[in-house]
């Protein structure tokens, strides 16, 4: 056999990744709307009862997750998401809408980059101020170079979009937070 007789498989994921992050994006704006509740945190509970044994139930505790778990799960989704990306930057830089999408994937990657490291400033007590933001997007750019470039220019864009969004989610939150003084 020649070598160029030589048969290539490559397997097809079950769920194309460009579907699953569509649906985390539409997850994300009902979030966002009010249409589902407040982010859930299971726990494990194992007890013992006389009728049914040993076993583990799961409760349901309404609060957000600490600036640790999130910590974590910002860091996953980041390494999911970058590795999703860089499978599939040859589909990604096929088409002009496509070739968009991929700065759009490149920005939530700078997104879950800044939760990580603020969650991790947070955890230690620390502050940069816009050196997160700065670091945090540099990677993300960096990531869209891989792509295509048009993906620098759409990242960029997409990027600033989702910081005025957290910026201004951020500052109804500390406003919702401080005490109301007495009004005169």
């Amino acid at each position: 056999m020649a070598s160029n007789d030589v048969l290539r498989l490559q397997a097809e994921p079950v769920m194309p990744p460009i579907l699953m992050l569509m649906l985390m994006l539409m997850l994300m704006l009902m979030l966002r709307r009010g249409k589902l509740p407040n982010p859930v945190v299971f726990v494990s509970v194992t007890r013992y009862s006389p009728a049914i044994g040993r076993g583990s139930d799961l409760w349901w505790i309404d609060s957000m997750a600490g600036p640790g778990r999130s910590m974590l799960y910002s860091l996953l989704s980041f390494a999911i998401i970058l590795s999703l990306l860089e499978m599939y930057r040859g589909k990604l830089a096929s088409s002009e809408l496509l070739t968009i999408f991929g700065g759009f994937i490149s920005s939530l990657l700078f997104l879950l980059l800044l939760t990580f490291i603020g969650n991790y400033q947070e955890s230690s007590g620390t502050r940069t101020g816009w050196g997160a933001v700065v670091l945090a997007e540099i990677v993300a750019l960096i990531a869209a170079a891989t792509v295509h470039r048009v993906c620098i220019t759409t990242c960029f864009l997409f990027s600033a979009g989702l910081l005025y969004e957290v910026n201004k989610l951020s500052g109804m939150m500390l406003s919702k937070n401080e005490p109301k003084g007495k009004r005169y």
